[in-house]
């Protein structure tokens, strides 16, 4: 028969700061497997054994990263195949501010503008950025442009190398 594959299943993917995140890892075929869990840093870097020969299949984990884990039997050891990849963010107490770039005092319905993201603090952290509402122009970076302008409610947050800022503060913006 084939190799079983070990299933993780997270309760939850991202992970507050200062808390933890319950895993649970598991092999469904049969019994008798201990559990040995790894963690990657970042998605380029390998995978590093994190804990082994673990009868509980439940782990809590307070860092950000990649998770996997496998399951391993018998002398000399049977490994099942690696389960599937969880990424775990971690949220920092960052809350960046949005800023609307203009040289006027009044925007006029139909004028294009740009909002920017600022994050201070980021701790060097390359950030993409997230924003509500969401617009096709601007997936990822920090510049949110707005073409015919109109009313209305914006917000951004930065999201790098697992980590995850809070919301910013609505910006109201008034044409």
């Amino acid at each position: 028969a084939d190799k079983p594959r070990a299933s993780l299943r997270p309760e939850r993917t991202i992970l507050p700061a200062g808390g933890s995140v319950a895993m649970s890892c598991s092999v469904f075929s049969s019994s008798g497997w201990k559990i040995y869990w790894f963690r990657q840093e970042s998605v380029s870097s390998t995978a590093q054994l994190i804990r082994h020969n673990e009868t509980g299949g439940v782990l809590f984990i307070s860092e950000e990263g990649v998770y996997s884990c496998r399951g391993g039997r018998g002398d000399p050891v049977f490994y099942t195949e690696t389960s599937n990849k969880v990424f775990i963010q971690q949220t920092v107490p960052i809350k960046p501010t949005v800023v609307l770039q203009s040289n006027w005092s009044q925007i006029f319905r139909g004028e294009n503008i740009t909002l920017r993201c600022e994050i201070q603090g980021g701790g060097g952290a390359q950030w993409t950025y997230e924003w509500r509402p969401t617009s096709r122009n601007s997936p990822s970076s920090n510049k949110y442009w707005i073409i015919r302008a109109a009313s209305g409610r914006y917000s951004c947050r930065g999201t790098g190398n697992y980590l995850l800022t809070r919301w910013s503060d609505d910006l109201s913006l008034t044409v």
